[in-house]
């Protein structure tokens, strides 16, 4: 693992891209060398090939609401004899009582998937501006 006030030019192809939340302020607000170092080290040491990882959301979110992807469906599950319907994707609020009408809130079912989709897709086409010289990319 490499310190990231000794990081050389070639550690730094190490690069672990962070799309949004607190990461992407932390960059925008100047703290440069500010790095997570987790897997993008084990498996930058693993390969002979450099390695991007594109991180792309925050914490603190459910893989089934935040991060519920595209094709997944509702369901109902009972809590302390009530029955609730759970978002499938795109639906909104989280839950609800079964047989009543569902209120949106201003976030929905995958919402954090989608836009991480996104994020992710957005960084592969500019890959050259994340990855100087880099010439292709495999996910």
């Amino acid at each position: 693992m490499v310190d990231a006030e000794m990081a050389t030019e070639a550690d730094l192809l190490q690069a672990q891209v962070y799309l949004s939340g607190l990461q992407q302020r932390i960059a925008e607000a100047g703290f440069e060398g500010f790095m997570t170092h987790g897997i993008g080290h084990h498996v930058g040491n693993l390969l002979d090939e450099p390695v991007l990882i594109l991180k792309s959301c925050i914490g603190n979110r459910s893989l089934g609401w935040d991060l519920l992807p595209p094709g997944s469906e509702s369901y109902e599950f009972e809590d302390n004899g009530t029955v609730y319907t759970y978002a499938g994707y795109k639906q909104s609020p989280l839950r609800w009582e079964k047989g009543t009408e569902p209120e949106p809130i201003g976030w929905y079912a995958g919402m954090q998937y989608d836009g991480d989709i996104a994020n992710a897709k957005q960084v592969l086409t500019e890959l050259d501006k994340y990855y100087p010289g880099a010439q292709g990319y495999e996910v």
